[in-house]
């Protein structure tokens, strides 16, 4: 687990990412910029989780950008004051 600016920490990494959770600023630029910067060190079968793929398209859109598979699933709580979120699947085809 890292802490600190996601861009400058992702920057800085330099082994293989198997899995990448994204749980950082939740503007669609910032994520897209994160995905970019991960992009070159995703090991082949590297899988992404996107807390935020309720409210932005950018794990899906980087997905089909770059030819991966991507899966949502949304919360539907029952009788609940609050409305769900989704959780974005980006992995290899």
């Amino acid at each position: 687990m890292i802490y600190g600016d996601a861009l400058d920490s992702l920057s800085a990494i330099s082994e293989p990412i198997d899995l990448f959770i994204n749980d950082s600023d939740h503007s669609f630029d910032y994520e897209a910029r994160e995905y970019e910067t991960i992009k070159s060190r995703m090991s082949p079968a590297a899988v992404i989780l996107g807390d935020n793929s309720h409210c932005s398209p950018s794990l899906a859109r980087f997905s089909e950008d770059n030819g991966r598979r991507f899966l949502f699933f949304k919360e539907e709580p029952a009788q609940h004051w609050y409305p769900g979120a989704g959780i974005g699947f980006s992995y290899p085809r």
